[in-house]
């Protein structure tokens, strides 16, 4: 009988850095430092150590991000993050990084909020080609108010659910614009309402 190859063997995996927040010789402060400083320590602490682990790709070139962005679509990538070169790290924070994700609009049907509210926060949806809404979220103040006076008046149908959470199912035909996500996650976000 013939043994089969190690897990790792059979399961090979890369390990890839984005930032260093902790390193031997200058403590746990590295978080307060600009990016450009913990991102020239990164790339001195992986420096002999070599594949599988190796930060990831940086520049400070916009033509070669965007070009580095569009490369990687193909391979599953959702997109890239756009930092200033000196911020620090923003633990629990809103901050001035921005995540650049790649996204194809879709229309989805409006089948209700959680629950009856001034401006809701979260819609079923039924994307097309698919049978049962799933719940998103973070629909944005102004949109979330337009929304809910379009759907003032639409009767109730009663309370529905997605696959984990309960809602108010109304008859509507409203249909609403999402970016859809490529990234793993599959995120989607309401845009505007058709």
């Amino acid at each position: 009988m013939e043994c089969p190859a190690p897990w790792p063997a059979r399961h090979p995996a890369s390990y890839a850095a984005w930032d260093i927040l902790d390193h031997p010789e200058h403590g746990s402060t590295m978080a307060a430092r600009p990016y450009t400083a913990r991102r020239a320590l990164l790339a001195d602490a992986l420096q002999d150590v070599g594949p599988p682990a190796r930060a990831t790709p940086a520049t400070d070139h916009r033509a070669s991000a965007l070009e580095w962005c569009e490369a990687l679509r193909a391979q599953g990538v959702e997109g890239i993050v756009a930092k200033p070169g000196r911020s620090a790290y923003p633990f629990g924070r809103r901050t001035v990084w921005r995540k650049v994700r790649h996204a194809d609009t879709a229309d989805a049907r409006v089948s209700g909020p959680p629950a009856r509210a001034a401006a809701p926060r979260a819609l079923a949806l039924f994307l097309d080609g698919e049978s049962r809404p799933r719940l998103f979220d973070r629909l944005a103040p102004a949109l979330a108010a337009r929304i809910s006076a379009a759907l003032a008046d639409a009767p109730t149908t009663g309370e529905r659910r997605t696959d984990d959470e309960t809602y108010i199912g109304l008859d509507t035909g409203m249909v609403v614009e999402v970016l859809a996500g490529s990234g793993r996650h599959g995120t989607l976000t309401v845009v505007r309402i058709r």
